[in-house]
């Protein structure tokens, strides 16, 4: 990704230089180094290598263990905080096979407590459709979200046991 977003760069300067008087040049090319600054630091902000491999764990662990009594209790008007709970979720384990991605065994040894579960909890519980749809005022797309988002929890930990 940072070739490829250095590449326009270049690409871009080059055009500049053929097109533009030396003053202009200099500022456009200030403006692209800038842009390219930014862009490098942002992508540093975004990988997980400022992420320990036991934090995400217990993060798993709690949102799990909070999507399991909503899934039990259905609270009334919950909808939207059951999707982003998911998404988090999904999120956290996608973090968690980026570490087995890079470093299997530091990961089996320290994510020993989510790799070793079968699966997440919240989904061994069972639940009735017209109920959750009930309870959370959701029409068939927004049941269909949360539907695609436990596929994606199913699909995530499958991609994390494929590693060990």
């Amino acid at each position: 990704l940072l070739l490829t977003v250095l590449n326009v760069y270049i690409i871009i300067y080059y055009v500049v230089l053929r097109i533009i008087s030396w003053e202009v040049r200099m500022i456009k090319i200030i403006v692209l180094i800038t842009c390219l600054i930014m862009q490098c630091t942002s992508l540093i902000d975004y990988t997980p290598s400022n992420i320990t491999i036991a934090s995400v764990c217990e993060k798993i662990k709690h949102l799990d263990k909070t999507l399991l009594d909503v899934y039990k209790n259905i609270p009334i008007g919950y909808g939207n905080k059951l999707i982003k709970l998911l998404r988090k979720y999904v999120d956290n384990m996608k973090e968690l096979v980026y570490f087995a991605d890079q470093d299997k065994n530091k990961t089996l040894i320290e994510g020993a407590s989510v790799i070793e579960d079968i699966g997440p909890s919240f989904m061994e519980h069972p639940f009735d459709e017209k109920e959750l749809k009930n309870k959370f005022n959701w029409t068939d797309d927004e049941y269909g979200d949360m539907y695609d988002l436990r596929r994606k929890t199913v699909k995530v930990w499958n991609d994390l046991h494929d590693h060990f």
